[in-house]
This record gives structure tokens, C-alpha cells and sequence, in this order.
């Protein structure tokens, strides 16, 4: 139950920025839910999956019939023109595939955007749609999810023009008094450290229990990770380290369900081969190090069983002399970190690293 409360949720703060200025049938179209019948069953099955998925339950047989009359729906719905493009088939389609991709179904969340990606070359592209943004913003962030676990650009996505930060310029420079890790000491990337500087800050706002601001919320939700999604370095740079543990970040933030990042092929290849010949520099390249080992461990390997991951949380601890957890802590808090999403994972993972020896 505190987890629920606790962990933020792309919808949460989607729909308090729309709810402030919209009205609520631009938001919902809930005169789909009485009109047509695909609209209810799969707002009822993408409900009730989601309760037995989080309960650890199989699906029931009323939430395998809502989903079987959703598919029943939908195939009847894109044999007529008239409603192939509706926005109610396409509220259901994106149903479906936010569903799937939560539930770490890549294969079925990707079917499901590929058609809904001919269904908007027909509409003339996403933004088109005048009524329920929300399907909108689902669609991008499913996307991005699928762009995070194959390693290629989104779709749906605009096209990025300017590299500016969320943050005035001024903050991109931490002040001298920051407990926060410099991230100039880690890379001379303008457009690293701008992406870097927005994730601090909501890591700050969060920490500190504060409001977090829904533009922000959509900015790093959207925008910062199809930035991040646009660059490439070389595998042995910091700058790469760096790039793919901010996606791992945010995924951290917007896909949580246990299983997720495990199903992320690509930030799982690259980041084990990039934390493996990561060679640090100094104490600041070591306490990054540090931070990248037991995030990614936590967020997308979701265990510490490597032996290669042991030997280097083990190695890093010694050169930076942490012999206990709240000293890991202490350092990871000095970059990109919230305490109530990364704390159980990490403390496990310290424990098992050390308990091991």
C-alpha cells in the first residue's frame, strides 16, 4: 500500500496537467465508454489485469473474457472504414499495448503500436486527434519503452529541435555548497549535462516529498528520454555509461512492474558491457561507478548475481572506502537517486554482495 502511494506514476501527474486545463471529455472521451463496446471491455480488462498482475495472481476467467472480447471488438472495428480509425479502436489498441508493455509483453506491446502507427498514418499522424490527449501520451511512453528495450529511436515522438534544459542555464552548474556529484567531472556533453541537471532536480523534488510540477513530470517522461534515445557514444566512454544509466533512471520511474527491465535487451547488452570496461579515473569516476552498478543491478538486471557484478560492487566499495550500507547510500544520493524507488533493491543487493564473501 505504500508503495502504491509512494512510487510516481506517469498518469498521476499526466492527468493533473490536463485535468488544470481541459475539460473532462477532452481528456477521457468517456462518451466511448457508452457508445462503443470496445472502449468498455478493454478499460475492464486493462483494470482488472493490472490488479491480479500487481497481486501476483494469474489472469482470472472474467479478465480472459474482457480481453477475447476486446480482440472480438477490435478485428470488427478495423473491417469497417467508418471505424477503423476511430478513437475509440484506437483507445483500445492503446489499452491493449500499454498493458503488454508493462507486463513486459515486447513482443505483443510491439504488434500493438505497429498498428496503431498505420492507424495514424491514416488519421495524418498522433496529434491529430483533437479529443483524449491521454491516449496520446500513452502511445509515446509506450513507445519509449519499446525504443528503451531494442535500442532504436521512438516514433510518435517529435522531432528535437533544441537541446535546452527544463532548468535555467544557471543551474547546469551545480553552486560549491551542492551535495550533489559535479556531472562536468563526468562528461563535457552540453547536452548530457542539461538531461543530467532536469533528473537532479526531480530527484531533489522527490526526495524532499515536494510537488513535482506535471510539466516537468512530462518533460522527463517524454523529452529527456528521446533526447537520450538520439545520442551514441563509444561503449567505453563515461558519456555512454552515462547516457544508459539516465534511461535506466527513468525507467526506474515509469516502468516499474518487476520483470520490466530484465526485457530490456538492449539497456541490458550494453550496460553490462559498459560497466565491465569502465575503468575509473579518480574517486568522483569511482562513486559514479558505484551509483551505475547498483542502479542498473536494481532497475534492469533486477538481481546481483553476477560474479562480475560482485567483484566490481566489492572492488568499487574498497577504493572508496564503504564498508556499510547507509555509506553506498550516502554516495548514491550524490547523483541520481530516490530514496523510496531505489533503497529496497540496493540494500538487498548490498547485503547479498557482502554476505556472499
Amino acid at each position: 500500500m505504500l508503495s502504491a502511494f509512494t512510487t510516481s506514476k506517469p498518469c498521476r501527474y499526466a492527468i493533473d496537467m490536463k485535468v488544470a486545463h481541459e475539460c473532462e471529455s477532452q481528456i477521457f472521451s468517456l462518451s466511448d465508454m457508452h457508445t462503443h463496446e470496445v472502449s468498455l471491455h478493454s478499460i475492464l480488462f486493462t483494470a482488472s489485469a493490472f490488479k491480479e498482475v500487481c497481486q501476483g495472481a494469474e489472469f482470472s476467467l472474467l479478465t480472459r473474457f474482457h480481453l477475447g472480447e476486446t480482440l472480438r471488438c477490435i478485428q470488427q472495428s478495423l473491417q469497417d472504414k467508418s471505424t477503423a480509425t476511430a478513437m475509440a479502436t484506437v483507445g483500445a489498441i492503446v489499452n491493449l499495448a500499454s498493458a503488454a508493455s508493462s507486463f513486459g509483453d515486447i513482443e505483443t506491446a510491439r504488434k500493438h503500436m505497429d498498428g496503431l502507427c498505420r492507424i495514424f498514418e491514416l488519421r495524418g499522424g498522433v496529434s491529430p486527434f483533437g479529443t483524449a490527449p491521454l491516449a496520446e501520451m500513452k502511445c509515446q511512453r509506450i513507445e519509449i519503452c519499446l525504443s528503451m528495450t531494442e535500442g532504436r529511436k521512438p516514433r510518435l515522438l517529435p522531432d528535437i529541435q533544441i537541446w535546452d534544459s527544463f532548468m535555467p542555464i544557471s543551474a547546469i552548474y551545480s553552486p560549491p555548497e551542492s551535495t550533489f556529484l559535479n556531472p562536468r567531472n563526468l562528461t563535457p556533453d552540453r547536452r548530457l549535462l542539461s538531461i543530467w541537471t532536469d533528473l537532479q532536480y526531480y530527484s531533489r523534488l522527490s526526495n524532499e516529498g515536494a510537488l513535482i510540477p506535471p510539466e516537468l513530470f512530462l518533460f522527463i517522461s517524454t523529452t529527456l528520454p528521446n533526447r537520450l534515445l538520439q545520442l551514441s557514444y563509444d561503449v567505453q566512454s563515461t558519456s555512454e555509461l552515462m547516457r544508459l544509466c539516465m534511461l535506466v533512471y527513468i525507467k526506474s520511474i515509469l516502468f516499474s512492474l518487476p520483470g520490466v527491465g530484465r526485457r530490456m535487451s538492449y539497456l541490458s547488452n550494453n550496460l553490462e558491457r559498459a560497466l565491465q570496461t569502465f575503468v575509473p579515473l579518480d574517486r568522483e569516476h569511482s562513486t559514479f561507478l558505484l551509483w551505475a552498478l547498483f542502479i542498473a543491478g536494481g532497475c534492469i538486471f533486477e538481481d546481483f548475481d553476477g560474479e562480475w557484478q560482485r567483484e566490481a560492487i566489492r572492488e568499487t566499495c574498497k577504493a572508496l572506502g564503504v564498508t556499510n550500507w547507509m555509506q553506498c547510500r550516502e554516495l548514491s544520493n550524490t547523483l541520481l537517486w530516490i530514496g523510496d524507488i531505489h533503497d529496497p533493491s540496493a540494500k538487498e543487493g548490498f547485503m547479498k554482495v557482502f554476505e556472499a564473501i
